[in-house]
């Protein structure tokens, strides 16, 4: 519904901040709605209805109470309703800091499970996607992947679901590997890996680095450029088994 035609409909939550007397009320969920009301206040000084707006008023004593927890969820929750067209790693940051939010509130401690349901109900996101959102950050996949994904040249549920288990050695050699590669084949790096790097292709590259793993001289799982030639080049061909000697 038009504000102009029908008013603020719903109150914006605010919390009473005394950061800056200036602006004692820092605004947690309603933002859109504020401008909204300053614009049409700006253009019709004299109407009342313009000059104030209705609003729920967090205290500090509350915020404190919970670690900022509550306005944590309120901002994170609404950003998340109001943007359709969020990043994937948007996203991600949204769910990790429900989570974190949640976790402060005493209603998860560690309980992953827990998190992760909780996190779905408040967000409406699917129990799968959730698990991988909460996986999707700077500890677990290098920026150019994470750009990729959210540029859609990488798919998030299939590529990136690999990315996030990959470690980040291998990742940086996959990276620098296939940097060299668009250089010779006069290609951008973004082009060559949405070509490239295919569900196939990163299924058999985890699949190396378990087996690597489970090698005594090589426990955290290097992969070497020969192993992506062999993965990526020759297309699908599964990843030769490892012989110990």
């Amino acid at each position: 519904a038009s504000i102009r035609e029908h008013g603020v409909l719903e109150p914006i939550t605010v919390y009473r901040s005394d950061r800056n007397a200036d602006t004692p009320y820092e605004i947690l969920a309603g933002k859109h709605r504020w401008m909204a009301v300053t614009e049409l206040h700006k253009e019709n000084p004299d109407e009342q209805k313009w000059k104030n707006i209705t609003a729920i008023v967090k205290t500090k004593q509350e915020m404190e109470a919970n670690d900022f927890a509550e306005a944590d969820l309120i901002f994170t929750t609404t950003n998340t309703e109001r943007r359709d067209e969020m990043k994937e790693s948007e996203r991600a940051a949204v769910c990790r800091m429900i989570a974190s939010a949640y976790q402060h509130q005493g209603k998860c401690d560690t309980d992953m499970e827990q998190t992760r349901y909780l996190v779905e109900q408040k967000t409406g996101f699917k129990k799968d996607k959730v698990v991988l959102y909460m996986r999707l950050s700077p500890a677990n996949v290098m920026f150019e992947f994470v750009r990729l994904v959210d540029s859609k040249k990488l798919s998030f549920t299939g590529v990136a679901k690999y990315l996030c288990s990959l470690t980040k050695d291998n990742q940086e050699l996959l990276l620098n590997w296939a940097t060299d590669k668009a250089k010779a084949k006069n290609s951008s790096l973004d082009d060559y890996l949405h070509e490239n790097l295919t569900v196939q292709s990163m299924r058999q590259i985890m699949q190396r680095q378990k087996q690597l793993q489970g090698l005594a001289t090589n426990q955290k799982g290097d992969l070497t450029v020969e192993d992506l030639e062999e993965i990526i080049v020759t297309k699908g061909a599964e990843p030769s088994a490892i012989t110990v000697t």
